[in-house]
């Protein structure tokens, strides 16, 4: 199978740099791009590519870019779950109790929230990863369909030739 970067994609890496000083601006921390890939060494099969690492910090920063149509989603605080879950994760591979996410709200606002430990909702997530780990990767088994637009399109760029 061959993936190229929709034109959405493209963007929001290229602008990646500049969510990482806006957020630097704001809020005084100095922040590196990690250039890693982290594994975590208590469950081997949870991976991350993280955005970039504060500097002196015991933390990380991931950045987003929304289109304005997406922007009540970040409406009062609030923060999309997909990206909510990335963050968990994120820290569950790296073991860092704090993660900032940063997003540039195309031709509206700048905003980033800090999102510390859940070790609940951690715990929960690692059991749901290791679960899909150990039924699906390793043994080759598709998830059941869920009718969502994601898996229909996965389901017919398998099945077509």
């Amino acid at each position: 199978m061959d993936f190229h970067d929709t034109e959405v994609q493209r963007i929001g890496r290229d602008l990646e740099n500049y969510v990482a000083k806006r957020f630097a601006e704001a809020t005084g921390f100095k922040v590196r791009r990690s250039n890693f890939m982290y594994r975590s060494m208590k469950y081997p099969f949870m991976i991350a590519d993280v955005d970039r690492l504060l500097v002196g910090e015991e933390a990380g920063l991931e950045c987003k870019t929304a289109n304005a149509f997406q922007a009540e989603q970040w409406k009062n605080g609030h923060v999309p779950l997909h990206y909510l879950m990335q963050v968990f994760h994120y820290m569950a591979v790296t073991g860092f109790k704090v993660w900032y996410l940063a997003v540039l709200i195309l031709g509206q606002e700048f905003k980033y929230v800090k999102i510390t430990w859940k070790e609940e909702m951690i715990r929960k997530l690692v059991q749901i990863e290791e679960r899909f780990w150990t039924q699906h990767v390793l043994t080759g088994i598709l998830p059941s369909p869920d009718d969502s637009e994601a898996f229909t399109k996965l389901w017919s760029n398998i099945t077509e030739p």
